[in-house]
């Protein structure tokens, strides 16, 4: 090759650039593909996502860019379990691996566990990454830390709230409202108690209205209205989940509904794994036609529209 050098074309990185570099990758592709694990049963998603983590995760504690190889050997100090581990240095050398449907779904689960490791910016004034003090050469220091781990009592505490938006619509029969038909085959011949309100379970620190227009365009495939959300207070559910909802006046074309999808063992026991949307259609409804669709701890959320709009 002729021409200058990289080191002399290419400007220096110093430590802020490469912690914002870093932040970037997981906090773009990354953090939305760990909201969606069927993407985890292919191999390409457990190599580069564990690797992609492992190496922001040291270049935002040291400051320095570490190679696949390195990464590889640092898998377990994420909790990556040694045979995992090893299938992803098999596959970095080329060699063969196989894997069955049923070692694909707990490789999934397994590979996508670091995730509570995702580095995150620290609180103003919080502790510098170890290193930081006597870099040379007065590089910008990276104010960030590590996310901490949750333990059982914080992991079963986040899986107990979701929050939601009800999207409403004035027609000539009234008020209608949008909702949605769970996916999967175990609601596939079932229409009373069967629909919901488009919602999900919030991220770490996410602000429920946020996690609320999030989840809506996750499970539609459309992005909720941009206008105000009318606060319909919330639910405790049988299960114990505290459900969060928001309304939301606006109109969307159903046939436009493009939903995700989730990996299932189907049928039970059978090691074959198939894909189902998490809802398989969505309806305009009046109140009245709506009541007897939802599941029953969110009807009243339909009462409480009403009673906002008067």
């Amino acid at each position: 090759m002729l021409g200058l050098p990289p080191a002399v074309l290419v400007p220096d990185v110093d430590r802020g650039g490469l912690a914002a570099a870093a932040r970037g990758e997981l906090d773009g592709y990354w953090r939305g593909a760990l909201r969606k694990p069927w993407l985890w049963l292919r191999d390409v998603y457990v190599d580069l996502g564990l690797l992609t983590l492992v190496r922001a995760e040291a270049t935002l504690r040291t400051g320095r860019l570490i190679t696949k190889r390195e990464a590889i050997d640092r898998l377990p100090s994420l909790g990556v379990g040694p045979e995992l581990a090893d299938e992803i240095a098999r596959r970095r050398r080329g060699e063969p691996v196989r894997v069955d449907a049923c070692g694909r779904v707990a490789r999934a689960r397994a590979a996508r566990s670091p995730s509570t490791y995702m580095p995150v910016r620290s609180a103003r004034g919080g502790p510098r990454p170890r290193g930081a003090e006597g870099d040379e050469g007065g590089a910008a220091r990276a104010d960030l830390t590590l996310a901490v781990p949750p333990t059982e009592d914080t992991a079963r505490m986040a899986g107990k709230r979701s929050a939601g938006v009800l999207l409403y619509r004035r027609a000539g029969c009234g008020l209608e409202v949008l909702i949605a038909h769970m996916g999967g085959p175990l609601w596939a011949h079932k229409e009373n108690s069967a629909w919901s309100v488009p919602k999900g379970e919030p991220e770490p620190a996410e602000e429920l209205a946020d996690a609320a227009r999030r989840e809506f365009a996750e499970e539609l495939g459309l992005p909720a209205p941009d206008g105000e959300l009318v606060p319909l207070g919330e639910l405790r559910q049988r299960s114990g989940k505290v459900v969060t909802i928001w309304a939301a006046e606006g109109d969307l074309d159903v046939q436009r509904i493009v939903p995700g999808t989730f990996p299932m063992e189907w049928p039970p026991r059978s090691g074959h794994i198939q894909h189902f949307p998490e809802i398989d259609r969505a309806a305009w409804c009046t109140l009245d036609e709506a009541r007897p669709r939802l599941v029953a701890g969110q009807r009243p959320f339909l009462d409480r529209l009403a009673e906002r709009l008067g």
